[in-house]
C-alpha cells in the first residue's frame, strides 16, 4: 500500500515528544515490510537552521488555496536522507518560520494563531496530494494538528487528479490536547459551511473541535494502547468530552500499542552512553550510572543509593503535582533523582528550588536534551511515570530495555506494558499504583526502594524487563490491519454528506 503520514512532528526532523518517535519508527517499519510510505510536516524554523547530516532535496511543488477572501501560496519541498524513514514533504509557509512548534519559546506559551497555522498545512498537504504522481491509497493523520486533511478529504471537492479519494485513519495520540478553536475558523478550513453549526461534526459547545473532527470524518480510528482505547470511549475522566462521540465509534476505534525502535535504543550500541551492556553483562550499566552521577553533580561518594530518573514534559498530566509534596521524603529516604524536562513553569521552578536545596541528591535540567534522555535510561536503577493518564508512554519500554525498573500508575500503555511485583510474581517487570494521590505514589518508591537492596530478586525484574519485546514489526502489522478496514470501509459507503456527531 501506499501510505501518506501526515504529522506535526517526525523523528528526527522535530521532536517535542513522544509523537515524534512513534511516527518516525511507524514509518520505518511499514517501509521494511514492503509498504511505499511518505510523510509530511511543516517546514518549522528551527528544522531549516538545524539540518540534519545527509538530507537532501530532492523536488519542489507549489500549491495554493483561498483563505476567506485570499489566495495563500505555500512550497512542499522534498527532502530524503539515510537518517529518514521514508521520504518526506516539507510545508513551507510564513506561519511556520518561527521558533518552537507549538509554542513560543519567549512566553512558553501557545502560539495565537495555531489553528491558521495547522488549517494552512493541511490545506497545502490536501493541495498536494496526487501532484507528483504518487497518490496515497491510505492518509494517516496523527493528533488534532492534522484533523482537517481526512476531514476535507471526506467533505470538500477532491484535487482533479485523484479518482476517488483516499481512505483515511486518524490516530489519538493524546485527547487532552483536543484544538479548540471559535467558530469563524471553519472559514480557513475549506470545508462546505454549515459542518460548525450546532450539532455539526466539527462543533463542540459552541466552538471548533480540531480533534472531534478527526475522530468523526477518518474511516478508522486508533489510539496508541489498547487500555486507552477503553478509558476514552468509556469514561469522562479520560474521554474529555468526547467519550460520547467515541463511543458511538466504537466499532471503527482499534488500540495499538505503541513499539519502540530498537536500532535508536539499545544499551548494546547506544553512541549516547559511555559503556555499554546487555542482560549478559550488566556492569556497564553500574558505570553508565556513576558517570551520570558526576555529570549532574550527584553524590557518589555512596553508589549503592538507588537512582530514580524521569524525563517527562512538566505538565500536570504527568503526575508532577503528586511527586512534589513527596519529594523530600524520598529523598530523606536516601534516593537519589534526576529530572530531565520542560513545561509549565511552576513545576519548573519547584523543581529547580528542589535541586538547590538538596544537593548531591537532586538533579534537574530543562529541556530537551536526546543525548541526556539516554544516559538517563541508561543510567536509573528506576525509572518513574506517575501519570495522571498516560495513552501510551514510551520511556516505561525504553527502561525495560535499558533495565531501569519502571513505577507508574496503572493507566493507559503504562498498564498494558507493566506487571507488578506483588500482583504477579512470575511475570513482574514493574511496580505499579492505582490512586493518584502522593501517599500511594510514596509508598510505590518505597516498596521498591526495599525488593532494590535484594539484589537476587532485583536482578530477575531487570534481566525480565530487559527481554520483554517492543519492536514495532508487530504494532506496524496490526496498522497494516486498520489500514486495509479502512480501505474496504471507503469502498463500501460514499459519503455524500456529513456524519451527524
Amino acid at each position: 500500500m501506499r501510505v501518506l503520514m501526515v504529522t506535526a512532528e517526525l523523528w528526527p526532523l522535530a521532536k517535542v515528544g513522544g509523537l515524534a518517535d512513534m511516527v518516525g519508527s511507524l514509518a520505518g517499519a511499514l517501509g521494511r515490510i514492503g509498504h511505499d510510505v511518505r510523510s509530511a510536516i511543516p517546514r518549522y524554523r528551527d528544522l531549516v537552521e538545524r539540518v540534519p547530516p545527509g538530507l537532501r532535496e530532492t523536488g519542489t511543488r507549489e500549491v495554493s488555496f483561498v483563505v476567506r477572501h485570499g489566495r495563500v501560496s505555500a512550497r512542499v519541498v522534498r527532502v530524503e536522507g539515510e537518517d529518514l524513514p521514508s521520504p518526506v514533504d516539507l510545508v513551507a509557509h510564513d506561519t511556520f518560520d518561527r521558533p518552537g512548534i507549538y509554542l513560543d519559546p519567549a512566553t512558553r506559551r501557545p502560539y495565537e494563531d495555531n489553528g491558521l497555522r495547522w488549517a494552512i498545512f493541511c490545506r497545502a498537504v490536501h493541495a498536494a496530494v496526487g501532484s507528483d504522481g504518487w497518490v496515497p491509497d491510505v492518509v494517516h493523520a496523527h493528533d488534532h494538528q492534522t484533523a482537517l486533511v481526512p476531514a476535507l478529504l471526506r467533505w470538500a471537492k477532491l484535487p482533479g487528479r485523484l479518482a476517488r479519494r483516499p481512505a483515511t485513519v486518524f490516530t489519538i495520540h493524546n485527547l487532552g490536547y483536543q484544538g479548540i478553536e471559535p467558530p469563524s475558523w471553519a472559514e480557513l478550513s475549506g470545508l462546505p459551511r454549515g459542518l460548525e453549526y450546532a450539532a455539526g461534526p466539527i462543533e463542540f459547545h459552541g466552538q471548533v473541535n480540531l480533534m472531534k473532527m478527526g475522530i468523526v470524518a477518518s474511516d478508522r480510528l486508533t489510539t496508541v494502547s489498547p487500555r486507552y482505547a477503553e478509558e476514552i470511549r468509556a469514561s469522562g475522566e479520560f474521554g474529555a468530552g468526547l467519550e460520547g462521540v467515541l463511543a458511538g465509534r466504537a466499532d471503527r476505534l482499534s488500540g495499538i500499542l505503541n513499539g519502540i525502535d530498537g536500532s535508536v535504543w539499545d544499551p548494546g550500541s547506544d553512541p549516547h552512553l559511555p559503556f555499554r551492556y546487555g542482560p549478559e553483562s550488566l556492569a556497564g550499566k553500574g558505570k553508565v550510572a556513576a558517570a551520570l552521577r558526576r555529570e549532574l553533580g550527584l553524590d557518589d561518594s555512596r553508589p549503592r543509593a538507588p537512582l530514580v530518573g524521569m524525563v517527562t514534559r512538566l505538565a500536570s498530566q504527568k503526575g508532577i503535582d503528586i511527586l512534589l509534596p513527596v519529594l523530600d521524603r524520598i529523598l530523606d529516604d536516601g534516593v537519589q533523582m534526576v529530572i530531565l524536562g520542560s513545561g509549565d513553569e511552576r513545576y519548573e521552578s519547584a523543581l529547580r528550588e528542589a535541586a538547590r536545596r538538596r544537593p548531591g541528591r537532586m538533579a534537574f535540567r530543562t529541556g530537551h536534551e536526546e543525548e541526556l534522555a539516554h544516559r538517563i535510561e541508561g543510567g536509573a536503577d528506576m525509572f518513574l511515570m506517575p501519570s495522571r493518564y498516560e495513552p501510551c508512554g514510551l520511556n516505561q519500554m525504553y527502561s525495560l530495555r535499558y533495565g531501569a525498573v519502571p513505577l507508574v500508575r496503572a493507566v493507559g500503555g503504562l498498564a498494558d506494558t507493566v506487571v507488578d511485583l506483588d500482583e504477579d510474581p512470575e511475570r513482574a517487570n514493574g511496580f505499579v499504583f492505582r490512586a493518584y494521590e502522593p501517599a500511594e505514589l510514596l509508598k510505590t518508591v518505597r516498596r521498591a526502594v526495599r525488593i532494590w537492596r535484594d539484589r537476587g530478586l532485583w536482578r530477575a525484574l531487570v534481566l525480565r524487563g530487559m527481554a520483554a519485546d517492543f519492536s514495532w514489526e508487530r504494532s506496524a502489522g496490526r496498522y497494516e490491519e486498520v489500514y486495509r478496514e479502512a480501505l474496504a470501509d471507503r469502498d463500501a459507503e460514499a459519503v455524500a454528506a456529513p456524519r451527524a456527531s
